[in-house]
């Protein structure tokens, strides 16, 4: 790996590290959604300080040329993101669905109570 590539990808690292940490540290972003981000900047981190790192994993895994491993790790990297979204926004939506329901019996009893203070 040329030099300038390794100096711009260690750049590159640093700085999701540096933005990832400081944003859960202002609390724009979960620590529980900021884990998959800091994992895939520290493996930059790797492939930056050690090189033949994606050749020899590559090789490991039959395959042919390294830049087919790195779409798969991409590829595999987003679909684990989407699979975790949808996880997510499942949860939620059961969450604002059970909240809504307690919403409504409640708003149902103080009408109720009410309407026999009223009388």
């Amino acid at each position: 790996m040329d030099l300038q590539l390794r100096i711009e990808l260690l750049i590159l690292a640093l700085g999701l590290i540096f933005m990832i940490v400081r944003m859960v540290n202002k609390n724009l972003f979960s620590l529980k959604k900021s884990f998959p981000w800091l994992l895939l900047s520290f493996a930059c981190l790797l492939m930056v300080i050690f090189p033949n790192f994606i050749n020899y994993f590559s090789k490991l895994l039959s395959f042919k040329s390294s830049m087919n491993f790195l779409f798969f790790g991409a590829i595999s990297f987003l679909f684990f993101m989407q699979i975790l979204n949808t996880y997510l926004g499942t949860r939620r939506d059961s969450n604002v669905k059970m909240l809504v329901q307690e919403l409504s019996l409640l708003k149902a009893k103080v009408e109720e109570l009410e309407k026999d203070v009223n009388k």
